[in-house]
This record gives C-alpha cells, structure tokens and sequence, in this order.
C-alpha cells in the first residue's frame, strides 16, 4: 500500500522546467555549441541563435568570397568563408562572422581549431534594421580584439553599407555608403568592389537602384 501511494506521490510531483539557457561560462558554451546542430552565439553569457542566411545574404557572400578569393591569390592575407568562429580577447563574445580576413597564420583557442582570435577585417550581411542593431552590438566586444582593422556590415535588401576602421590613434570611425554607385572598399587589403557587382546576383538589382 505504502509503495503504491510512493509511486502515485511521484506521478503527481509537478516537475519545474528546466531553463534551457541562462548565464554559462565561455567554456560550457563551447561545449554545447560544439555538439548542437544549430549555431549559437555568445555575447557576455547570453546565447543568441545565429539568424539562418537568406537568398540575398547568400548571393552577396558568394560574389564577394569568389572576387576576394581571386585577389589575394599570391597575397599574404587569406580569407575564411562562414562557419569559423572569433573570439574576443576578453572571452565575452563567440560569433560566426560572414567572411574572415586575416594576415599571417591563424591563430586557434584551442586544438579543436575553429575559433580564431587574429581576425584583421570581419563582414556580416544583414537583411533588416533589428540585425544591424544587434551587428552594433556585436561590434562591441569586436573591437577589443588587438589585430581587427575593419568591420564591415552589408545590407541585404537595400544598396547599402557600413564600414567601421580604426583610425591611426586607435579610435574607430563609422561610415555609410549607400546607392548603385557605392562601393565596397577593405583598406587593409586594398580591395574595391562595385556595388553593382556585390549585388548583381540578388532580388534587389531591379528595385533598389
């Protein structure tokens, strides 16, 4: 009788859910981001879901990655496609960028090799007003990584950029260029590219000039 009222006890329990994510330390993020199918993000012990790319962002990237590719054939710069992530120098921040330049070799965390933390320039695509705020965000814990020149964000949906560059004294400078006759410009490693190029694969080339 006693085991029976035991186990109709534990058939009542009410169970509290879980959290499924709350603050957790850089080290019990790359664990469970390493073994989880989709892409997470780590900004100051928050876990943000990496957006999935859309048409657009991936037609941009590939333009860009193709034309980058080409000219830093026989350079000593490199670029890496999505999927690497960077890491800040403080530990505060884990993202997937859309496009990674760096001089030199790569410099890894760990022997998993697939966080760098040498970055020289990073892009993202965005496609809406609400990611590029949350890119300014990112930006933040971006710049507290030693070797970063540039961070550049691209519009998705609209003929449009904006370029962040450290200046000579360390200070960081914001600048938009916008319209067909824009340009994509990476100082640090002397690349121009129309924005008529960059976009001439995505559904905007007819309507956003």
């Amino acid at each position: 009788m006693e085991n029976k009222n035991n186990e109709q006890g534990k058939e009542n329990e009410v169970k509290e859910p879980a959290l499924k994510f709350n603050y957790i330390s850089p080290d019990e993020f790359l664990e469970m981001e390493r073994t989880s199918p989709p892409r997470y993000e780590y900004l100051d012990g928050r876990v943000v879901k990496k957006r999935r790319a859309s048409q657009n962002n991936i037609e941009i990237n590939s333009v860009l990655l193709g034309e980058i590719f080409q000219y830093l054939k026989d350079k000593p710069s490199r670029a890496y496609p999505p999927g690497m992530k960077v890491m800040s120098i403080d530990r505060k921040s884990f993202s997937y960028p859309d496009m990674i330049i760096f001089g030199g070799d790569p410099m890894m965390v760990d022997f998993e090799r697939d966080t760098m933390v040498n970055p020289g320039v990073l892009v993202d695509i965005f496609s809406n007003e609400t990611e590029l705020n949350d890119l300014e965000e990112k930006f933040k814990y971006y710049q507290r990584i030693p070797t970063l020149r540039e961070y550049i964000m691209i519009d998705s949906w609209r003929w449009h950029a904006r370029f962040k560059r450290q200046q000579p004294n360390r200070e960081w400078r914001s600048y938009d260029i916008s319209g067909s006759k824009g340009e994509l410009t990476i100082q640090e490693i002397g690349f121009t590219l129309s924005f008529e190029k960059l976009y001439s694969n995505t559904t905007i080339w007819h309507f956003n000039k």
